[in-house]
Order: C-alpha cells, then sequence, then structure tokens
C-alpha cells in the first residue's frame, strides 16, 4: 500500500474502531460483514479491488498484490480476484449483524471532518466502482 491507502485504510478502521467502542468488535468483519467492509474500502482505495477466498468464504481487497481486512494484511493464499457472479452472491450471502446505512453516514461524516471529500453512492455497484473511484480519487483533497 502506498502512504496514502495505507492512510485511508488505518483512518476507516480506527473510525470503526471508535465507533463500537467494544474489544470484539472485528468479529462483526470477519462472520458477515467482510463483503460491506472490503466493498467499502474498495471505494475510496484507489487501486484496490475485492478478492474472495473461497475456502474460507470471506472477501478483503487486494492492494499491489498484497490482501487486507478487518485485521490488516493477511495471506493471499486461496484469495483470488472476486467475479461478478460471486460479488452478486456476497451481497446476498454476506450479510453484516449491523445497520449499514448508520456505518456509511458515520464514516462519511467523519472522513469529510478529516479533509477527504468522499461523495458515496449507496449501495455500491461494484460495475461503476472504477468510475466512481476515479471521480472520488480527483475530488479527495478538496475541502468541503
Amino acid at each position: 500500500m502506498s502512504v496514502k491507502q495505507k492512510e485511508i485504510y488505518d483512518l476507516i478502521i480506527s473510525l470503526l474502531s471508535s465507533y463500537f467502542n467494544r474489544r470484539d468488535w472485528r468479529k462483526m468483519f470477519l462472520s458477515g460483514g467482510c463483503y460491506w467492509l472490503a466493498n467499502y474500502l474498495c471505494s475510496i482505495i484507489p487501486n484496490s479491488y475485492l478478492v474472495r477466498n473461497m475456502n474460507w468464504e470471506h472477501c478483503a481487497i487486494c492492494v499491489n498484490g498484497k490482501v487486507y481486512d478487518v485485521t490488516g494484511r493477511i495471506s493471499s493464499k486461496d484469495f483470488h480476484k472476486a467475479t461478478n457472479a460471486e460479488i452478486e452472491l456476497m451481497q446476498k450471502e454476506y450479510v453484516p449483524s449491523f445497520n449499514t446505512k448508520n456505518r456509511e453516514q458515520y464514516l462519511t461524516e467523519n472522513l469529510r471532518l478529516g479533509g477527504f471529500a468522499v461523495f458515496f453512492l449507496f449501495p455500491f455497484f461494484h460495475a461503476k466502482e472504477k468510475h466512481i473511484n476515479k471521480e472520488i480519487h480527483n475530488d479527495r483533497h478538496k475541502k468541503i
């Protein structure tokens, strides 16, 4: 990850930690919430894409050939770039146990307060992410 990509990743993880404010908060993103987090991260981290491990039934992001989930950098063994069919499956099957709209609103507001100009479309549509990401990354350094 570049310094900027790492900064964005660390900020999102820190905001989620503060939001949930409990020791086991990461478990939500390892049992059902992995797709939501990976998709969210993928939408704002430049040059990232969704990957899936069918053995673990786990979704993460890949940046510069390295795989990351809520716990940080993890082994890329058995991960592959998610196909459109897998993304559709994960949207239906990898359902988080929390209210995603509240999390998205919280993260968006805090990213804006931190100086990141982030404009999200909810729900995310993976096919449009490349175009959306380009717009987001062009606007990221503008103050709102």
